[in-house]
């Protein structure tokens, strides 16, 4: 039986004529009128680009390839980890569309897009990380298969979480600290009102059957509550680590 060819990663930085895009605008932009490609075009807390340059210059990537005896993938995780071309080493022919330049049109969800190659989308198309550097890692399996890993930047659940966090767990420390309660027991009663659950899920589920929720909200509620229900066992622990109380005296009367 023949062995699968070795699979090869490297890394390096490719120089592509690039339109830049201008710094995000300062200020909040809320957006709540604006429709976008039949999907809610509000992206607050995500910073909105509004402008791109009129002229190019010669800009600098990092390129991630990844090859093996008959095919070779481009992948550029300062966008948004995007497969930029994938090309077919027998003949030289790009099976995708391969783009030279770096050219954004302001039609994602926050601004800038570019054509060509491969993107991730989700929880809907042009996603907020389209066009945002994301983290990446590389993956060597014993059998010499090799994995691109890319993560993703989503401020938008992020920023559900967090204020999902602040409200449940935060809310439920400061009136357990008024009750009277130590600092213990309260980040506790914080920490266990904070899990979700299965009931949030089916809750969320019949949103979505009565169209109560979209696609995208419904995703990020239940990564909210998977997440935050997770969360319980760390906290649990760190309450035990750092909050915990001093053993009670106990005195002994020997005439007893």
């Amino acid at each position: 039986m023949k062995r699968p060819s070795s699979v090869r990663v490297s890394t390096q930085t490719i120089t592509l004529p690039t339109w830049l895009s201008a710094p995000p605008d300062k200020n909040p932009m809320f957006l709540e009128k604006r429709v976008y490609q039949g999907s809610s075009g509000r992206v607050y807390p995500l910073p909105f680009t509004d402008r791109i340059s009129e002229k190019p210059v010669p800009r600098k990537w990092q390129a991630v390839w990844i090859e093996n005896e008959f095919v070779r993938a481009l992948v550029l995780p300062e966008i948004g980890g995007r497969i930029h071309a994938f090309q077919d080493k027998t003949n030289g022919y790009d099976l995708i569309y391969n783009q030279s330049v770096i050219k954004p049109a302001l039609v994602g969800l926050a601004g800038p897009w570019i054509s060509g190659g491969i993107e991730f989308n989700w929880p809907q198309h042009h996603r907020p990380a389209t066009f945002l550097p994301v983290d990446f890692a590389i993956e060597s399996q014993a059998d010499g298969s090799k994995t691109i890993w890319c993560g993703d930047h989503d401020p938008i659940c992020a920023g559900l979480i967090l204020l999902a966090t602040l409200g449940k767990l935060g809310g439920s420390l400061c009136a357990a600290r008024g009750t009277g309660l130590d600092w213990h027991d309260a980040f506790v009663l914080g920490a266990l009102m904070n899990t979700r659950g299965l009931v949030e899920l089916i809750v969320l589920n019949l949103g979505l059957d009565l169209g109560i929720l979209s696609p995208p909200i419904f995703t990020m509620l239940v990564v909210m509550a998977l997440v935050t229900t997770a969360m319980t066992g760390p906290l649990l622990s760190l309450a035990r680590v750092f909050l915990n109380r001093a053993p009670a005296l106990t005195t002994h009367d020997p005439a007893i």
